[in-house]
């Protein structure tokens, strides 16, 4: 960061810098926090996973808890943060033991690291709609929501690069139920989403099931058959599958779920690493959708879910309600005007 900072100081002494950090990525923080050094002249962080925002109004980020409705719950979820504080003090003392050997003069983090990340910058830019987002009575104003990127701005495949049952599906003569499910490009493990969901699905007569494997070339195992409503691709663009389907099983990646969201698309969520069970949690919170709860469910667990949101439409509505808000977003415009107000500020 340092050579790159010192190569537009450069070229160009009198323009102003301005640092754009994703909040999952900590090495920029020794810069935000004053280490020795060049430092830019404005920091933008960029939320691309559920806010990670520590909030007395929430449960500690992680398990994907929804924000209380008891008093009992909030004082449980005090506890909880009370717990998290014990179980990160370690981390967090090595984290400001090497800040204070970089330069940092009283290296103190706020809160926990990611907390740091969104306090610290300058502003910092949630990339979804506010309905997609517990709200927090002790978020700053510097924390603002952009909007997820709305359907059009993401790859969208060729027709040859599709599958050649491609036109049989999206034609849907006889008008059924069109059902995608994915587990992202990462867990390529289809036992745990995939294939209990086209399972599931199997018997139902008004459902037609599109399984996405997230990779090129990849294919089910040798040993499972697919069901004569059931249909599979290796990679297929989200943009591409979602305009046509009536529900979405997801493990939980926010990519897929704003996905899901730009086209009005209500989901079923099964997911247990990384931020995936905050998304599901989310989903079931914003009224979108089911939250399985678990990343390995059970066919019958997975069928259960996705009749309840075929059978309530209340699940579709509130897919296009999100749809709608996101289309008064224009998060590009909205990056692009803090970087601009930014570097004003600071000439």
């Amino acid at each position: 960061m340092q050579q790159i900072l010192q190569s537009l100081r450069d070229k160009d002494p009198s323009r102003p810098i301005v640092l754009l950090n994703e909040c999952a990525f900590l090495g920029g923080l020794a810069t935000t926090l004053g280490a020795r050094g060049l430092h830019p002249d404005a920091i933008i962080g960029v939320g691309v996973v559920p806010l990670l925002l520590t909030s007395k109004d929430l449960a500690p980020f992680g398990p994907g808890l929804p924000p209380p409705t008891t008093p009992e719950e909030r004082e449980t979820y005090a506890g909880m943060h009370k717990q998290n504080q014990v179980v990160m003090a370690g981390l967090k003392a090595e984290f400001e033991r090497v800040l204070a050997m970089l330069g940092e003069a009283k290296p103190e983090l706020p809160g926990n690291v990611f907390d740091a990340v969104i306090l610290k910058a300058d502003r910092f830019l949630q990339m979804c709609v506010p309905s997609l987002e517990y709200p927090r009575s002790d978020a700053p104003d510097s924390v603002r929501f952009t909007g997820g990127l709305p359907r059009g701005h993401r790859y969208r495949g060729k027709e040859a690069q599709l599958p050649s049952w491609w036109q049989t599906v999206i034609a849907n003569p006889e008008k059924k139920r069109i059902i995608a499910v994915a587990q992202g490009t990462v867990q390529l493990d289809y036992s745990h989403l995939v294939i209990p969901t086209l399972t599931a699905l199997a018997d139902e007569e008004d459902v037609i099931t599109v399984a996405v494997l997230g990779k090129h070339g990849a294919t089910l195992p040798a040993d499972f058959v697919v069901p004569k409503n059931g249909y599979v691709g290796d990679y297929i663009p989200f943009d591409d599958i979602l305009e046509h389907v009536d529900a979405f099983v997801t493990n939980g990646g926010y990519g897929g779920f704003q996905h899901a969201m730009a086209h009005g698309v209500p989901v079923v969520v099964g997911g247990a690493t990384e931020d995936k069970p905050e998304v599901a949690a989310r989903a079931q919170w914003a009224g979108v959708g089911v939250n399985l709860k678990t990343d390995k469910p059970s066919p019958e667990q997975v069928k259960t879910a996705v009749r309840e949101v075929l059978d309530h439409p209340k699940y579709k509505a509130r897919a296009v309600e999100i749809e709608k808000e996101m289309q008064t977003y224009d998060p590009i415009q909205i990056i692009a005007d803090s970087v601009d107000e930014l570097a004003k500020a600071a000439k």
